[in-house]
């Protein structure tokens, strides 16, 4: 059964992440956090996220795949809040 957490993605997940590195950016960083594990097993990309200890992609909502867009491309962006599923 899926669970609905909430991921907040904080000014310091922007400044410590590293743009176009899917498992240390600031969605990585944030997810991670809300999730209660280590970056390692979640990599990052624009459409989804994947969780290596349960070997499943999970989708992103629009508002996070569209910072993950801007992140990478090193553009301006604040902090936000969202849910995932999983």
């Amino acid at each position: 059964m899926n669970m609905a957490r909430t991921v907040r993605v904080t000014k310091a997940d922007i400044i410590e992440g590293s743009p176009c590195n899917p498992k240390d950016c600031a969605v990585s960083r944030a997810i991670s956090r809300a999730l209660g594990v280590d970056r390692n097993p979640v990599s990052v990309a624009t459409d989804g996220f994947y969780l290596s200890k349960r070997g499943r992609v999970y989708s992103l909502p629009e508002i996070a795949r569209k910072f993950v867009e801007a992140f990478d491309k090193r553009q301006p962006v604040k902090p936000i809040e969202f849910q995932v599923e999983v």
